[in-house]
């Protein structure tokens, strides 16, 4: 059995060395508001958690749905455009961090990579 190690392509941001996956990826619930609802389970969020770094010690970014392209070694991705992000998207996913107790930061197109 060999070694993966894949790169990766996100828009959002980085929660940093040593931070614990955020409590709300391990229950699968979401705190609604009152303008969205986010459902019970992880395919209704806003964002989605991107694990990087390697599989012995992860490191999490919480990246906008649908903003991640995956190449695995060896297979490289062609990406013909970068989704367009709105401030719309953005706004849905600051309330929801901010309702789930993750401190919100700016988000950017983050390269990383992930072995595995």
């Amino acid at each position: 059995m060999g070694v993966s190690t894949n790169g990766i392509l996100c828009f959002g941001f980085d929660l940093g060395e040593e931070i614990e996956r955020p409590a709300v990826f391990l229950n699968n619930i979401g705190t609604p508001d009152e303008d969205e609802k986010w459902g019970d389970d992880t395919k209704d969020f806003p964002v989605e958690l991107i694990t990087h770094c390697s599989g012995e010690y992860p490191m999490y970014i919480i990246a906008l749905k649908n903003t991640h392209v995956w190449a695995n070694r060896g297979y490289p991705q062609v990406i013909e455009e970068l989704p367009i992000i709105n401030i719309g998207t953005i706004v849905v996913a600051r309330r929801w961090c901010e309702a789930n107790d993750i401190e919100w930061q700016e988000p950017k197109w983050l390269l990383c990579s992930y072995w595995g």
